[in-house]
């Protein structure tokens, strides 16, 4: 996929984000009942957005660290020893050049429950 293509999805992405967030401030407007259903309906939206994402960035390549649901993209950061990967959720890091060494290992292992 060519960056210009890149670009116009992480656009069509932050137009969502926007769309939502417009939503989320119009909903004060609602009576009681109803702000309680437009509250549960945009949860809904921003979940399917960040599942998007997530596979988006998955079929690019993007490694994935399943410290959290829907599991966070790891973001390349620059360090002393060269270029790693780490969780912005968590502040997992792991080598950049090195072989996937658990970056994608199942959060219910992490967290103890089978």
């Amino acid at each position: 996929m060519d960056l210009p293509t890149l670009q116009l999805i992480k656009d069509a992405f932050q137009l969502l984000r926007e769309g939502i967030g417009a939503v989320k401030d119009a909903k004060s407007l609602l009576p009681g009942p109803q702000q309680e259903a437009v509250s549960a309906t945009i949860e809904k939206a921003n979940t399917t957005v960040a599942l998007a994402e997530v596979q988006i960035a998955k079929a690019l390549g993007f490694r994935l660290h399943r410290c959290a649901f829907p599991p966070p993209i790891m973001l390349e950061v620059k360090t002393p020893h060269g270029q790693d990967q780490r969780c912005p959720a968590c502040g997992y890091t792991t080598n950049y050049n090195s072989p996937d060494d658990g970056a994608e290992r199942s959060w219910r292992s992490e967290s103890g429950m089978r």
